[in-house]
Parts: C-alpha cells; structure tokens; sequence
C-alpha cells in the first residue's frame, strides 16, 4: 500500500514537470521582434524591440500560465497575461489589451 501511495506521488510530480518544461524557455513573437522568456523558477519577462524588459511571476494552472506583472503600473494598465499553446504549437499571449503568437527562440 504505502509503495503504491508513493508510486501516485511521485507519478503526479513527474507529470508536473513535464507541463512546466514545456512553457520554459525564449519565445519571439510571429513577426516581430519582441518576445518572453519563461524560467523555470516562476519568473518571466517580455522584452521589446527598445530594451524595455517587463517582470513577472507565473504559476501553471489547468495546463496555462497565469501571469502577474511584478511592476504595479503594468498589473493595472495591461493585466493578468495567460500564456498557453494553440493547436500548432505556437504560445498564445492573452491580456486584457491583446492577443499575440509566439514561436521558441
């Protein structure tokens, strides 16, 4: 019994860090310059073509990132983003303010 206990946990975790794996990483939007970079810790940044570089924290919730700007200005002007994969494997960003397509760097 307490093998099998351990075998689900350790089953659950592995399963979690594959999903995770998969979000990490550089990302550039579809034709542009300006992209994400997603760590593995739960932190991120998008980047622009001017060097602007904006923070935030994520966390995986029912297979998308749910994202916070760290910098208050950004929370309220643009939102919550949420990253997540289409059906071609391209990352979708989703903020109140836009959606955009990402292919890995």
């Amino acid at each position: 019994m307490r093998n099998c206990f351990i075998a689900i946990i350790a089953l659950f975790f592995l399963s979690s860090c594959g999903e995770k794996s998969r979000y990490t990483g550089r990302f550039i939007r579809v034709g542009g310059t300006n992209g994400i970079e997603i760590n593995g810790d739960g932190t991120g940044f998008t980047f622009g073509r001017s060097g602007v570089q904006n923070d935030f924290t994520w966390e995986l919730s029912e297979g998308k990132l749910e994202c916070i700007y760290v910098d208050e200005y950004k929370r309220q002007d643009i939102g919550p983003l949420t990253l997540s994969f289409d059906d071609d494997s391209y990352l979708v960003k989703t903020s109140k303010i836009s959606t955009s397509r990402y292919k890995r760097d």
